[in-house]
């Protein structure tokens, strides 16, 4: 049974990884799946994952949603954007996610999209929100932009993180029980 929670946790780390990408919520993903193979091998009177480790791995994804959801606004405010802007990049953010899952290939097309939608959003409201002249607009559209590049790194990492922890750690249980 250690192989196959193992083999589970590494499909479902890939899994979530391409979640992640799409702005999914993948490192959620990635926690119920350790939560059902948790629970399997209570079945069998086996923890997989000690709990110190689920209780970290939880703690860290909740960091994770907090960043990624300052990341973009923060990137416009840094910029000069306005409370406005701030809010428009995380509209423009999902926006613009939505649209370009449908661009070739999905997880670049959702990446991208993200950004520019981001960017786009931060700009326009900036500029006719505000009043702001073109030039400073496109700066907080940038900053936007790089803001949420930026988020979407962040929640790959973290999946990534809790990913190999949790993969490591079925691996310990697979080799030494």
């Amino acid at each position: 049974m250690e192989l196959l929670w193992l083999a589970i946790m590494l499909f479902a780390s890939l899994l979530a990884l391409g979640m992640a990408l799409l702005t999914l919520p993948g490192v959620w993903f990635l926690l119920i799946v350790a939560g059902g193979v948790q629970w399997w091998g209570s079945t069998y009177s086996q923890t997989v994952f000690p709990v110190w480790l689920l209780v970290t791995c939880v703690a860290i994804a909740l960091l994770g949603e907090v960043l990624e959801l300052v990341a973009s606004a923060y990137g416009s405010k840094r910029a000069g954007g306005s409370r406005s802007a701030s809010i428009g990049s995380i509209l423009g953010a999902i926006i613009g996610a939505i649209i370009g899952t449908f661009v070739p290939p999905p997880p670049l097309g959702t990446v991208i999209g993200s950004a520019i939608g981001a960017g786009l959003f931060a700009m326009l409201l900036q500029r006719y929100h505000t009043g702001s002249t073109m030039q400073h607009s496109t700066k907080v559209g940038i900053g936007a932009a790089a803001g949420r590049l930026a988020a979407t790194l962040i929640k790959v990492s973290i999946v990534g993180l809790v990913g190999m922890s949790l993969i490591i750690a079925s691996m310990i249980h697979a080799i030494w029980g």
